[in-house]
């Protein structure tokens, strides 16, 4: 399954947002996260890795430790995903609010000269000063 119309999985996609929020964590930590089996992760860094989004480095305190990295191909994807997603759920939202160029009948702007005049001679709106 392809994910917001790039060639990334899902669980790639997944680990490109959490490296993109917080570049420079361990595998471990992404593990944990993602609640991702050690060596899926490890297939899926790997993946990454070879069409150079990130690196892995080895921990000089820890050798058995490795932090990932974006590259800067890596951070361009990320961004890439991140503005699909953020188009996707403004279309959701548009969607389930409906077309606002369709007849409607409030229109949302700041307030302007009088305005608040109105709202304090409608006694109905509750308190008579705003």
């Amino acid at each position: 399954m392809r994910i917001l119309r790039t060639d990334f999985t899902l669980t790639e996609a997944r680990v490109l947002f959490e490296l993109g929020r917080e570049d420079g964590l361990t595998a471990t930590t992404l593990r944990e996260r993602l609640k991702l089996d050690a060596g899926y992760l490890s297939r899926v860094l790997g993946r990454l890795d070879s069409i150079s989004l990130l690196t892995r480095e080895q921990s000089a305190s820890d050798g058995r430790s490795q932090s990932v990295h974006l590259t800067g191909a890596g951070k361009t994807a990320y961004a890439t995903l991140d503005q699909r997603r953020l188009l996707g759920s403004m279309a959701a939202i548009r969607e389930l609010l409906g077309d606002p160029s369709v007849n409607d009948p409030f229109v949302l702007r700041a307030l302007g000269p009088g305005d608040g005049g109105r709202a304090r001679r409608r006694p109905h709106l509750g308190s008579p000063h705003l």
